[in-house]
């Protein structure tokens, strides 16, 4: 095929195509069209390097996820520049997925949002967008922020499913969103939207069915559980992708309600299906229903080897609360047996696995709590910013209708000018999450991780302090982001009460003893950037102090001084030597933002002789 092909850009789509197969299946295939891109002649640099740099990302994706994100945003960027928006959009989707899979959300997020603002530009397909609001609302999901997803999922309902499977597909995700928040009655009622329409594909039919399932489950109805399951059932062939899982539901609804030869004939059609075909999660499940099976029916030893078959499985994949049922029953099988002294070493045993795991899952559930609240909070960033732009375009637009007269030339700068405001009002709030919080959440992702591995007590209790240190960290820092960009504190009142608290506070808490000479009112324009930078510094001269000078004494000074403003920490602490040391990011940070200040900064220190900072800040 590809021989037959004479258009450059059509042979390295079909290299695409076939590197999506092969990497699969043999994925040194995707090296060997690797090379067969950079030899050839008929195509340019940048176009090569796109298509080599895709593939690259293509190879790594599935073994290192840090290096296929990284290849692919090269690939988008040289997409961008050739114009090749369809491989531009897939690959900043890939980036998207990768960052997901990653655990880092907030990153995720941002590349979904960034993605649907270049589909809007380029005026896209729906369906395309439509995916991309799906993935969007899956990441939601994931990380529990349950609200959210639902808005987004009836904005998908509200512009209107092309078909049936479609519109189904989007209630069963919608129920699902329900059910994770425990609102089974709005469940439900999605689901039996789709009950009875025509046109709807059988599996996914089956796939609401089990869900309707599921819910009485949860509900405790077994007789209706097993109605749905016996729906379920009818809808399927055995050579359905979900015909497995829908005969699973069915056998666990015969054995609740008591009906343990109909359990016996299904169990019999699983057995004889291949494992290898079925995912680890469902195998399990299926061996723990066994197991419960051969229990019910006294065949003990039989329920042994069951058990452990399944925590055999079970240790190749992350799923305690399957392995603690495994447990729970060869406990209940030794015991029946009369093996009452291995059936409590079992029980003891796990009382303090079922202890650890619940210790990591709260670990893990206040992690996800707090990726909630920054998605939520930036959600609501999103969408003030947007309110502020309409407001913005709208007096644009009403400005233009009243001074078009005056040509275009005084439109066209007013546009450009309203444009350069909006795209640095959002790249700061960009750029502050991203320097002051990602690197943050990034560690505790790293914490996290650690924890779940099989370490000692004493190693957990270091990654778990670390993980609620790094937690306080990203919340002052979100809290400090949040305050330096809303409007109303742009006043001098309010910045110097805020250093007199943060002083006293933070000097009392470490019991040092400190005099504090600021002013209770400063004359001169005080905007957002200038508070911003004059906060940050104070806060970075203030901890300095006190982590690091060992000082009986800090004394601060913030007065005006004419058209400038004195800013001056000095403490009676150990001191440093300046020519031997550096001062760390900390002072390079304070320089940098000295500069934009246009201040001039000075440091005296010496060993055993105390530290002084002094900053003259100009007053607009």
């Amino acid at each position: 095929m590809v021989n037959q092909t004479s258009d450059p850009d059509s042979v390295l789509d079909l290299y695409v195509q076939f590197s999506n197969v092969m990497v699969r299946r043999n994925p040194a295939m995707v090296l060997d069209l690797i090379q067969e891109i950079e030899i050839k002649s008929d195509i340019s640099e940048l176009n090569k390097n796109a298509y080599v740099n895709f593939l690259k990302a293509t190879y790594w994706n599935r073994s290192d996820l840090d290096s296929a994100a990284y290849f692919y945003g090269l690939a988008e960027q040289q997409f961008k520049a050739l114009d090749k928006h369809f491989r531009a959009i897939d690959a900043m989707q890939q980036r998207a997925r990768i960052k997901s899979r990653n655990n880092e959300y907030i990153e995720a997020e941002s590349i979904y949002y960034t993605l649907l603002e270049y589909l809007d530009d380029q005026q896209f397909d729906d369906r395309i967008q439509q995916s991309v609001y799906n993935e969007l609302t899956d990441l939601y999901i994931r990380v529990g922020a349950i609200e959210i997803a639902l808005e987004r999922y009836n904005q998908m309902l509200e512009l209107g499913p092309k078909t049936p499977d479609s519109e189904c597909n989007l209630r069963l995700k919608i129920s699902n969103a329900y059910k994770r928040n425990l609102e089974l009655d709005k469940a439900t009622e999605e689901l039996e939207k789709c009950i009875g329409k025509d046109n709807v594909r059988n599996d996914l039919m089956a796939s609401i069915y089990r869900s309707l399932a599921d819910l009485e489950k949860i509900g405790g109805d077994q007789q209706q559980r097993l109605l749905y399951s016996l729906e379920a059932s009818e809808l399927v062939s055995p050579n359905s992708g979900v015909y497995y899982g829908t005969q699973l539901f069915l056998a666990e609804s015969f054995f609740e309600n008591g009906m343990y030869e109909k359990t016996d004939s299904v169990i019999a059609i699983l057995d004889a299906f291949n494992p290898r075909r079925v995912q680890l999660p469902a195998r399990i499940s299926f061996l723990i229903l066994k197991a419960k099976q051969n229990i019910q029916s006294k065949d003990y030893e039989n329920a042994l080897k069951i058990t452990d078959e399944g925590l055999a499985l079970g240790k190749r994949i992350p799923q305690a609360i399957l392995n603690v049922e495994l447990q729970r029953l060869k406990a209940e099988a030794l015991r029946l047996k009369g093996d009452y002294e291995e059936a409590y070493s079992i029980l003891s045993s796990l009382a303090d696995h079922e202890r650890m795991i619940e210790k990591t899952g709260r670990i893990q559930m206040e992690e996800m709590g707090r990726v909630r609240y920054q998605m939520k909070a930036k959600n609501l960033e999103l969408e003030a910013v947007n309110a502020q732009l309409s407001l913005v375009r709208f007096r644009t637009f009403t400005i233009i209708f009243l001074i078009i007269a005056l040509g275009g030339f005084l439109v066209y700068r007013y546009r450009v000018i309203a444009e350069l405001k909006e795209e640095r009002t959002r790249t700061k709030i960009a750029n502050d999450l991203h320097d002051e919080v990602s690197a943050t959440l990034t560690g505790i992702t790293y914490f996290a991780e650690a924890v779940k591995q099989d370490l000692e007590s004493e190693k957990k209790s270091h990654f778990i302090n670390l993980i609620a240190e790094s937690a306080g960290d990203a919340k002052e820092k979100i809290t400090d982001i949040v305050w330096s960009i809303t409007p109303e504190n742009d006043n001098w009142e309010l910045l110097l009460a805020k250093c007199r608290r943060y002083a006293s506070d933070l000097l009392e808490s470490k019991g040092i003893n400190y005099v504090l000479d600021i002013d209770k009112a400063i004359d001169g324009k005080l905007d957002m950037n200038m508070r911003q930078h004059i906060w940050m510094i104070y806060k970075e001269l203030i901890t300095n102090a006190v982590r690091h000078a060992q000082s009986s004494t800090v004394k601060v000074t913030i007065k005006q001084q004419g058209n400038s403003l004195y800013l001056s920490v000095s403490d009676d602490g150990i001191g440093f030597d300046i020519e031997n040391k550096s001062g760390g990011n900390g002072l390079t940070n304070i320089k940098r933002r000295a500069d934009k200040l246009k201040a001039s900064f000075s440091l005296q220190s010496s060993v055993g002789k105390g530290t002084s900072c002094n900053l003259n800040i100009p007053l607009n």
